[in-house]
């Protein structure tokens, strides 16, 4: 049975902008781990929603096939916890894009926790 997170907490993991090793601004690659392990600990400790932040079309292509696959695929059937877990997770292009969805979802405004800089990764999000 599923049952929807009252938590006003929400995370974003950022593929795009990150600095790479030379200091250039790139969009780093998602994983299916990325996909399969944040969802299965946001389902674990509550978040509400977890949304991957890349503008590549190849790369938000290769989220929604994974996600299909796991969401109404073969996938939902033979794993059905993870199923559930990937019903968390959404893809967008930017953080801008992010606070917009979760403010026109909730009505709430939402605030990220942690600074916005390029060495953050993953930015949890609150919404008030």
């Amino acid at each position: 049975m599923k049952k929807q997170s009252n938590s006003n907490l929400y995370l974003a993991l950022v593929h795009y902008p990150v600095v790479n090793k030379n200091g250039e601004k790139v969009a780093s690659a998602v994983t299916n781990l990325d996909l399969h392990d944040i969802a299965r600990a946001v389902k674990t400790y509550g978040v509400k929603k977890f949304y991957v932040i890349t503008p590549l079309k190849d790369q938000k292509e290769l989220v929604n096939k994974i996600l299909s696959h796991w969401r109404d695929g073969f996938g939902a059937k033979y794993n059905p916890k993870r199923s559930e877990a990937l019903e968390l997770v959404d893809v967008c292009d930017t953080l801008d894009d992010v606070l917009y969805r979760i403010k026109e979802n909730s009505g709430e405004s939402p605030e990220p926790l942690s600074p916005v800089q390029k060495e953050v990764l993953i930015t949890l999000i609150i919404s008030s």
